[in-house]
């Protein structure tokens, strides 16, 4: 079999449900191997009943000194009404610590192929010796993703670019889950909407980057290990997790603050004729009649209040600009994007001189 045909035959099967760390995982070039792998005897079996998922491969990836690296995202979401997501803009990449080939004979080797640190920990020794001689900032087999974009921008890649396709996907994977999530989601919130004590859910996101500078999902982790193995990754996990404590809240400092300005503002509204339009120092209107509901209000106030502590994260959605609220199922969303569209503050809301 060619090396080109690797693209359209070499498929990924997910690793088992309740799996982690590369452990179930199978690299093959054809369906009828997938069919092998349920077979009675086999070291997979019973695969059938798991459930198992085929990827196809991505071959033309972007390669760190010569070898596969793979980024680990930590995004989270701290409301579903509306939809609130942040994006961490650190991580670190994963490399394979054997040089990456897509020869079919390489199938079997998990070090060319499988990003997975505790696959790739046992061939370390092999991947220190390649790279002792460049001048790669790397702990062990990890490097910071900042810095991996910057060794990316020095071959020629636009690493704004590759960052911004990277938040974008990750928009689009909760975006097309809103729908189903939002119920579930809403039935761990408190009774007291008024408290800052909605569920969050901070994720792993693992992606593979291709030499067009696409991002591709290869799997999303519901709970990221936040275990420290190197110095490197320690700092990043500490940052990210120092940030995510302040950003939701956790001591529910901001709850009197939130609730007093609700109160004040829809108070001012109520007394507002119901065609009333605000004007942000920008000059853009903000119809008054976008505001029908409490809840409405209460989400422009924490979307507002929550941005002020976001710390190191990113948020994403939602955005400045309107490129995703179609899709978007909550019709608070739109409310929220048409705020944010208009340019106005909270203390811009106040009663006409």
């Amino acid at each position: 079999m060619k090396n080109l045909e690797i693209q359209k035959l070499l498929f990924t099967s997910s690793k088992k449900p309740k799996r982690a760390r590369g452990l179930g995982v199978h690299l093959v070039h054809s369906l009828k191997e997938v069919d092998e792998l349920q077979t009675v005897g086999s070291t997979t079996y019973p695969l059938e009943q798991t459930k198992p998922i085929a990827q196809q491969y991505i071959k033309d990836v972007l390669l760190l000194e010569g070898h596969k690296v793979t980024l680990r995202v930590y995004a989270v979401v701290t409301s579903m009404d509306p939809l609130r997501l942040y994006v961490y803009p650190n991580g670190f990449g994963r490399i394979c610590s054997r040089k990456y080939t897509t020869d079919i004979s390489s199938l079997s080797d998990k070090w060319v192929h499988i990003d997975s640190i505790n696959l790739n920990e046992d061939n370390e020794k092999e991947w220190e010796a390649e790279v002792s001689k460049s001048d790669l900032k790397h702990e062990g087999l990890r490097v910071e993703i900042k810095y991996m974009l910057e060794r990316f921008e020095s071959q020629g890649y636009n690493s704004t670019q590759i960052w911004t396709n990277v938040q974008n996907l990750i928009s689009k994977a909760f975006i097309a889950a809103e729908k189903n999530m939002f119920p579930e989601f809403m039935k761990s919130c408190v009774n007291d909407r008024t408290r800052r004590l909605y569920p969050f859910e901070i994720v792993g996101f693992d992606i593979l980057i291709d030499k067009n500078m696409n991002p591709w999902l290869l799997e999303i982790n519901n709970t990221p290990s936040m275990a420290p193995h190197t110095t490197m990754e320690n700092d990043i996990k500490k940052n990210v997790l120092r940030d995510l404590f302040t950003l939701v809240d956790m001591d529910n400092s901001h709850y009197e603050e939130t609730k007093r300005i609700v109160d004040e503002k829809w108070k001012l509204i109520k007394g507002l004729p119901s065609d009333h339009v605000f004007t942000s120092k920008s000059f853009k209107s903000f119809p008054l009649q976008r505001i029908s509901k409490k809840e409405d209000l209460r989400a422009i106030v924490e979307t507002e209040i929550e941005n002020q502590r976001k710390g190191g994260f990113d948020r994403v959605i939602p955005r400045y600009n309107k490129e995703f609220l179609p899709f978007l199922s909550n019709p608070r969303n739109q409310v929220v994007y048409e705020w944010l569209d208009s340019g106005m503050s909270l203390e811009e809301m106040d009663i006409p001189s």
